[in-house]
């Protein structure tokens, strides 16, 4: 799918893969703003899954296939807590840990980019919902691209609600974490606030 800097076209600045690599599921992008063009073709400013964390493109419409979300998914910095929200309405709340000061999570309007089943004996617990979002600090880690996830905590990531140990990750209790699973899907949107 090609990448563009404005709706209606310009100059390429990139494609983007239909299938993520590590699931080889569909890409499920977090659509911000759209608009018709003077040829009237509607284009779709969309929050790409790639550094900076704010990066964005136009695409074309009609390379893609819509689908509204009622979730969302709030996380507070502040208050350590996640929300997720069906049609505005609370629907789980949950304390997590967060990154550390020297490897925050970084802030901002992000998506699910993929939910990833762990194996048994992970310290990232029994599942890791990847977001969009990446680290502003860890360019790499564990082999990865420095992606941000919301996670399960056991082991050695083992962290208490309310605390700041984690990369930049949001941690979440194992028994908590297999409550959001289900409630969030690639594509739905995730702010992470003060």
């Amino acid at each position: 799918m090609g990448l563009y800097p404005k709706a209606g076209g310009g100059k390429l600045r990139g494609t983007l893969a239909p299938w993520t690599s590590d699931t080889g599921n569909p890409v499920e992008l977090l659509v911000l703003d759209n608009t018709v063009s003077s040829k009237g073709e509607t284009w779709l400013k969309v929050r790409l899954p790639r550094r900076p964390n704010d990066a964005t493109a136009w695409i074309r419409e009609s390379n893609v296939t819509l689908r509204k979300t009622p979730m969302r998914v709030e996380i507070s910095l502040l208050r350590h807590e996640l929300r997720v929200f069906r049609r505005g309405r609370a629907v789980l709340r949950i304390g997590v840990a967060l990154g550390a000061a020297a490897t925050p999570t970084p802030r901002g309007r992000f998506a699910v980019y993929q939910k990833i089943r762990e194996v048994w004996w992970s310290p990232l617990g029994p599942w890791a919902i990847h977001l969009t979002a990446h680290s502003n600090v860890l360019f790499e880690y564990a082999g990865g691209p420095g992606r941000v996830a919301i996670h399960g905590a056991r082991g050695v990531l083992w962290a208490e609600p309310g605390t700041n140990p984690s990369h930049g990750c949001i941690r979440v209790p194992d028994p908590d974490i297999r409550k959001v699973v289900p409630l969030v899907s690639p594509g739905t949107p995730v702010v992470i606030v003060a």
